[in-house]
């Protein structure tokens, strides 16, 4: 007797979160997928996001996506949008997923574009927070730490509360679709040593085969559902267990 799957597959990386860090796992024939969120101690399902999988006619055995923009909490990156598009003729750009790599790559000028937009945004809360704030703690960069080039300290980068504890919320990034936002909040940043966080991107290059390579570290959750060609995405959570 043979058993028929349907042309999904989904990952899930739980590197950040949940009762057992540091374990993945993979789903054939698609879901529902279950979690147990220890918050709440109750069961939920995901509720997935969907955006259309693009075929690139020399690599057709990758996945890629219509990135359309990014935004680092709200502020848009300034990118070269020819970067963003597949040459039909080389497949040279476009933006794809690939969890072999653990960190997101971007072209060099996209790379140093989105780390000036970071800068820009840790100035802009400084001064919010100045006028806000009769104490007002400035978030402060530090020395790069290899491979990565922005750096805060830690204790000064704003927090978001849970049931559990505090959590970095770092600088929130906002990948863009033709219509649908997939938000990568709190794994966006990486804690390198006690004290330092780091920005977890790096420079891709100035002449890579692909713009964006989204890799596993901004990854909790995906959908690769082969039969509509489409990618199925949920904004990492902390506050999960699944079964």
């Amino acid at each position: 007797m043979s058993i028929h799957f349907s042309r999904i597959f989904a990952l899930e990386l739980l590197e950040n979160g949940g009762e057992n860090p540091g374990v993945s796992k993979i789903y054939f024939g698609g879901g529902p997928y279950s979690y147990i969120n220890w918050v709440q101690n109750d069961f939920m399902v995901r509720d997935l996001t969907y955006t259309p999988l693009l075929i690139n006619p020399k690599r057709r055995d990758e996945y890629f996506v219509d990135l359309r923009s990014i935004k680092v909490h709200g502020f848009t990156v300034p990118i070269n949008k020819k970067l963003l598009s597949i040459n039909k003729k080389t497949g040279i750009g476009g933006t794809k997923v690939d969890i072999l790599i653990p960190y997101t790559t971007l072209e060099t000028s996209i790379y140093k574009a989105f780390i000036q937009t970071h800068f820009e945004w840790a100035g802009k809360w400084n001064i919010q927070n100045g006028i806000w704030m009769d104490h007002p703690v400035n978030i402060s960069r530090v020395a790069p730490v290899s491979p990565f080039t922005a750096c805060y300290n830690s204790s000064t980068l704003p927090r978001v509360s849970a049931f559990s504890g505090d959590y970095l919320s770092g600088a929130s990034v906002a990948l863009i679709f033709p219509k649908s936002v997939w938000n990568i909040s709190l794994f966006d940043l990486v804690r390198v040593n006690e004290g330092v966080d780091c920005v977890g991107v790096l420079d891709g290059g100035s002449n890579p085969t692909t713009s964006i390579v989204i890799g596993a570290r901004q990854i909790s959750f995906l959908e690769f559902d082969i039969s509509r060609s489409r990618l199925g995405f949920v904004e990492p959570n902390l506050h999960e267990s699944s079964f």
